[in-house]
């Protein structure tokens, strides 16, 4: 398993998750681009990841590509590597998430991004709890102030206005001096801020030390209380519970059960079905008949027959099946129509009838720059 870091808070909470559960990680893959304003890859002090690698105990290799190569140079590395699996840092950014899963998709590799969709202020709760020591890195929107480049993230952070709080659309960019897996702490000794435009200012390192320095901020299990709606968890590992299940929960705070015990819980219990994620892996689960409302969702794309009542957003939305208003709890930006066809063009059988709403499910990796229509 190879991890896409770039030193920042999101890749390196990724890689917590990952390495919290046990999963061996071959490498780290950093990708400096050219353009300092590039939409895919991180840009300020990249070069510290060689640092950090080291206070991790693994391999890094760091690339430089041209921004008119950004996919083509990632497609390149992956096929040279060949990993099984990629684990990236994506939160809500569907343009990042999108590219890379449609990259990784040609290739038959499996992309994990353990923190998507993770409600903003939970998520920098989370990284404070696990001892996360973070500065910004560039400021680069109104709202944030050029002045707090080099700054404690959590100090300033809830000062900022106007912005995406972990920085999604690009407001800011973080550097990690410590999390739990580092065996030492990065202090930066002197530093310089570089004002590139009138709203963004890039910190430029030029001279840090490691402190020798351990902090005992172990994981929290997970403690999930659910309600009258059931959550059917479509998944077999943790990372993908992460990235497919617990979005809906956090939208929903349903009760979540792995599809292998349905055949074991009453479904008179609960008000409605949310099933998620992936098909099947042996139908016999679900020769059920729900008999209440029930809508199958995807994550990058939806899949669903269906009339929008109004725009679609993350989170609960409504939408019309067979003349009947219902809601559908949307995880993606995209939706794509004609999904039979989509299932039938890649030899999956990924539809099925719950009463009488028809919904599909579908590999995750598939996504609206694979195939279908951008709606908005």
């Amino acid at each position: 398993m190879i991890v896409l870091y770039s030193g920042g808070k999101d890749s390196n909470y990724a890689l917590v998750k990952a390495l919290d559960h046990g999963y061996k990680i071959r490498k780290l893959i950093s990708i400096k681009p050219d353009n300092a304003f590039s939409s895919m890859y991180h840009y300020p002090a990249i070069e510290i990841t060689k640092t950090q690698a080291e206070l991790l105990d693994l391999p890094l290799d760091l690339y430089f590509v041209k921004e008119e190569e950004k996919f083509s140079k990632l497609k390149e590395i992956l096929e040279m590597e060949k990993p099984k699996a990629i684990i990236t840092g994506a939160i809500a950014s569907a343009y990042q998430a999108g590219n890379i899963n449609k990259i990784a998709y040609e290739l038959n590799i499996y992309v994990h991004s353990p923190s998507w969709l993770t409600p903003y202020k939970l998520y920098l709760n989370q990284l404070k709890e696990r001892c996360f020591e973070i500065i910004i890195s560039r400021v680069s929107s109104y709202g944030l102030k050029k002045e707090w480049v080099g700054k404690n993230l959590f100090e300033v952070i809830e000062k900022a206005q106007y912005i995406n709080l972990v920085g999604e659309g690009g407001e800011y960019e973080s550097l990690v001096l410590y999390q739990p897996y580092f065996k030492g702490k990065i202090v930066i000794d002197r530093y310089k801020i570089k004002v590139i435009d009138e709203y963004t200012a890039d910190i430029v390192i030029e001279d840090y030390h490691i402190e020798q320095y351990k902090k005992h901020c172990p994981k929290k299990d997970l403690k999930l209380e659910g309600n009258k709606t059931l959550i059917i968890d479509m998944t077999d590992n943790i990372l993908s519970f992460y990235e497919y299940v617990m979005p809906i929960y956090y939208q929903t705070k349903g009760t979540i059960i792995n599809y292998k015990q349905i055949n074991k819980i009453d479904l008179d219990e609960f008000d409605k079905i949310i099933v998620s994620s992936f098909p099947p892996i042996e139908k016999k689960y679900f020769n059920i008949d729900f008999n209440k409302p029930t809508i199958v969702i995807g994550n990058s794309v939806q899949f669903l027959d269906v009339d929008l009542v109004e725009k679609p957003t993350f989170g609960l939305n409504q939408i019309k099946l067979n003349n009947k208003i219902t809601n559908a709890y949307f995880l993606a930006k995209y939706l794509v129509k004609n999904a039979n066809g989509f299932a039938k063009l890649n030899n999956y059988d990924v539809g099925f009838r719950i009463k009488d709403i028809t919904a599909y499910i579908f590999n995750p990796e598939y996504n609206a720059f694979v195939y279908g229509e951008k709606l908005f």
